[in-house]
């Protein structure tokens, strides 16, 4: 993925692969760490940031599929799809990453789910 990067191609992270965790922040984490389900490190030289890896699982992956005018970011004229999350991903580890709660979900501006005991109650989801 870095040299994807680097070589200016967008990269696409998606949660759909019957191969991995369908669970968004397992990918980003993923993305970011680099490391095999038991530990050992996998291309570590690809890994991305935190802030390329939620870019490629948002914007670019919107753009992919010819939505990028829709979704993908929170911007006017989007459909305000969003999650709250428990804690700020920017400063979290990938560990962090995986178990962070999803408190509430938007969808078209509207909420769609909220965890049922307020905030910190949900743990994955998103």
């Amino acid at each position: 993925m870095r040299e994807e990067l680097e070589a200016g191609i967008g990269v696409v992270l998606s949660s759909d692969a019957l191969v991995a965790s369908y669970r968004p922040l397992d990918t980003i984490a993923a993305a970011v760490e680099r490391r095999t389900r038991r530990g050992a490190a996998i291309g570590a030289e690809q890994a991305l940031t935190v802030e390329e890896a939620i870019h490629a699982h948002t914007d670019e992956a919107a753009r992919a599929v010819g939505m990028g005018s829709l979704i993908g970011s929170i911007a006017a004229g989007k459909l305000a799809d969003f999650v709250v999350l428990e804690r700020d991903l920017f400063r979290s580890s990938p560990r962090e990453i995986r178990s962070t709660g999803v408190w509430m979900t938007v969808q078209g501006g509207k909420t769609v789910w909220q965890a049922a005991e307020g905030l910190g109650a949900a743990s994955g989801g998103g």
